[in-house]
């Protein structure tokens, strides 16, 4: 025994192994600490498997032993057999619930199945028994993080490396948690102590290359992004999400203002506005400018990120070219040779539809009903599935079956979804993700089909020479508009987006205190996503408030940290935290949509306006009010007004807008007949007429398709209006 263990003190792990196998042939075949020894020996090799044999054995013999139990556990945390490892660690529970080590070791076990406030729970206890418990005290740290509660997590990786000074893991989950709360000058300090105690630790040196990029710093920031990533290949696919989907061989590299773009947009995300005047005036140099590498803002997730900055309309189609060409060189890097196309013989005009959104998202919401309503003597739909949807997704299984054809491509590189589109023939290629979340723009720069469309996804240009034309509707384009787009232009005579008409609106018998509201309140209501929000509406809103006593402004509850960023500038502009109401997440749409009727009134946002919120908003009979801007993305709520026929709820400015809310607000006879108006509006207007809207849908491909088939370029085109239709 003594020999065995000093072999594994030394880690001369193999020796160790072998002297257990002898021992155990030749003196005592039935010895538990032999078992034991051999199965650390295996584990600290790699012979996960081996290890967990040997520990079992171990158990079989011992059956009460703790620690043999926890041994097993491990294993099979090792070999991702996550459920039983927690089945193993309840039974070491069992026998000794109040171990500090063993709660600890369930709390990992429970987090792992997903389980992350039962998680929480025994880590808590754990540290109730042992305040020092290791396991406990990094773990609680980063599930408070995971679990949006940010602040919290802070504060325990604070107190957590105060009370154990000696632990380099603390003090890195402290410098991760400070650089999570954009706190980048004390993250820098610890950072700096970090690498002073582990020199060539890759993983504290490329945290301190994120936060001096933060700062601005950028060629020191590269020099320790380089330094990490040689003393460690692997780090990026490690910490940047985005890229452990990258092949294994692929080259990597990460600019340093790439992770201050990044780390700005995140603070946008959740309503941290203290560097967002230096964050959008460098992003607009860098649009502009000629001179910085290639790729810098020529990412697609920065043409989304636009929508809701302080970027003009000139800026906006700048960066757009920019992405665009960088999307196409992207695709045409292999140098395959370009699709060609056989002439159309096909009775029906097949229609291809791409997106990662046939599920329960706002587009799938909007886009449910369009599918099943195609004309089916003139038209054939299929549609590619970007990514792996739930099976019991209604959204998902509803557009399933209402396709002609569907297919699940979420495991196709770019060419093969190229080369699948082409091989079934698609007339018209609809894409319905362009440059958002999870599309594969590459795949339509390959243009597999002759003729391809931006529709509902994104809403503004892709750049030009990946679609031929964009849908969008008279008033987000209006007749010399050209300088929003660089294709061609499909107006439609209403607006473009569809809708689930089938969404319950009846009225509902709740009170305001069933949602949290007050009863007597005046509730302004702004339930879009919280990177909508910027300074300049929300001084506004505040404004708003102060002028309006009796009254409360309802929002999205994301997480702790925005409310809590929020509530401290509502304090900066002398309005109570109480006056803010946050609303709970609702998965389901249809109670979510019906809790609007308990608002007064809806405050748009300024450069990125409400779109399926705002339609929700809309349909229950809650009056929206809206400033009209000049891009695309700042137009979209006006365009639904002007389709219901509700001028008078469109402003020109923040003056007309914050004196208009104002006014209703103090003028309940004026909002009453406004809500009346609305009401009728949303079933006699367009705006809510999917079967309309599909009908105008299929004038404009077959008005595209004509000219294509004329040999004539894409140019714009307005779709004449239809007769009304039933709803």
């Amino acid at each position: 025994y003594p020999r065995i263990m000093q072999l594994l003190q030394e880690a001369r792990h193999a020796e160790a192994e072998r002297l257990c196998n002898i021992a155990l042939k030749t003196l005592a075949a039935s010895n538990y600490l032999l078992w034991f020894y051999l199965g650390v020996a295996r584990q600290f090799q790699g012979k996960i498997v081996k290890a967990l044999e040997a520990f079992q054995k171990t158990h079989v013999i011992a059956p009460n032993d703790i620690e043999v139990i926890n041994a097993c556990a491990s294993c099979f945390e090792q070999l991702k057999r996550h459920q039983e490892a927690y089945d193993t660690t309840l039974k070491a529970y069992q026998l000794a619930p109040d171990d500090s080590a063993v709660c600890a070791n369930l709390g990992v076990a429970l987090e792992k199945l997903g389980k992350l406030d039962e998680a929480l729970s025994c880590y808590d206890t754990a540290l109730s028994y042992n305040p020092k418990n290791q396991v406990a005290l990094t773990n609680r740290g980063t599930l408070l993080t995971k679990l949006g509660r940010r602040l919290e997590g802070l504060a325990h990786n604070r107190q957590a490396h105060v009370l154990c000074p000696e632990m380099f893991g603390l003090l890195y989950n402290l410098v991760d948690a400070l650089i999570g709360m954009f706190q980048y000058d004390e993250a820098l300090t610890y950072c700096d102590a970090g690498l002073a105690w582990m020199l060539r630790h890759a993983y504290m040196m490329f945290k301190k290359g994120m936060i001096l990029s933060c700062l601005c710093r950028y060629e020191d920031a590269q020099k320790y992004l380089s330094m990490a990533q040689v003393i460690e290949p692997g780090i990026l696919r490690n910490l940047l999400p985005n890229l452990r989907q990258a092949a294994s061989n692929a080259s990597m590299y990460v600019d340093a203002r790439m992770l201050y773009f990044d780390a700005m947009y995140q603070q946008q995300l959740c309503c941290f506005w203290r560097d967002r005047g230096q964050y959008i005036k460098i992003l607009n140099n860098t649009i502009q400018s000629p001179d910085l590498p290639y790729a810098l803002v020529h990412t697609a997730e920065f043409g989304f990120r636009s929508f809701s900055l302080e970027i003009d309309a000139k800026a906006r189609l700048k960066l757009a070219k920019n992405i665009g060409n960088h999307v196409r060189d992207l695709a045409w890097i292999t140098g395959l040779p370009p699709f060609t196309f056989k002439p159309h013989k096909r009775q029906r005009l097949r229609i291809g539809h791409v997106s990662p959104d046939f599920r329960q998202h706002p587009v799938g919401y909007l886009s449910r009903q369009i599918y099943g309503l195609y004309d089916r003597e003139k038209f054939e739909v299929f549609a590619y599935s970007l990514i792996e949807v739930s099976a019991d997704d209604q959204i998902y299984q509803h557009i399933k079956k209402t396709c002609d054809v569907f297919r699940e491509v979420a495991n196709l590189n770019t060419f093969e979804l190229a080369d699948l589109i082409h091989q079934d023939e698609i007339g018209i290629l609809v894409d319905i993700a362009d440059y958002t979340t999870h599309a594969k723009p590459e795949a339509m720069a390959l243009r597999p089909a002759p003729i391809q469309i931006s529709q509902n996804g994104y809403l503004e240009s892709m750049g030009g020479g990946i679609v031929d034309y964009v849908v969008t509707d008279a008033h987000v384009y209006p007749v010399g508009g050209e300088s929003f787009w660089h294709e061609a232009v499909v107006r439609m005579p209403h607006h473009v987006l569809p809708y689930d008409n089938q969404i319950d609106n009846a009225p509902i018998d709740a009170k305001r205190s069933d949602y949290g509201l007050p009863e007597d309140a005046f509730v302004f209501c702004c339930l879009n996503k919280s990177y909508k929000i910027e300074p300049e509406i929300f001084g506004v809103w505040c404004n708003i408030l102060k002028a309006v006593p009796n009254s409360v402004l309802w929002l999205v509850n994301k997480n702790e940290q925005t409310r809590t960023n929020l509530q401290n500038e509502a304090m900066l502009r002398g309005i109570e935290i109480n006056r803010l109401i946050f609303a709970p997440f609702m998965s389901d749409v249809a109670q979510h949509c019906l809790r609007y009727q308990m608002a007064d009134l809806f405050l748009d946002t300024l450069w990125h306006n409400a779109q399926t919120t705002g339609l929700d908003a809309l349909w229950q009979g809650l009056p929206l009010l809206t400033r009209e801007g000049d891009g695309v993305s700042s137009r979209s709520a006006a365009s639904c007004l002007h389709v219901l026929g509700m001028p008078e709820l469109i402003t020109q400015d923040v003056a007309e807008y914050e004196k208009k809310a104002i006014y209703y607000a103090k003028h309940p006879a004026e909002l009453l007949a406004l809500r009346e108006k609305l009401k009728l509006a949303r079933y006699s207007s367009s705006l809510f007429n999917t079967a309309l809207t599909v009908k105008h849908l299929e004038s404009a491909y077959e008005m595209v398709w004509q000219r294509y088939e004329a040999g004539l370029p894409p140019e714009t085109i307005d779709v004449p209006s239809l007769a009304e239709v039933n709803h």
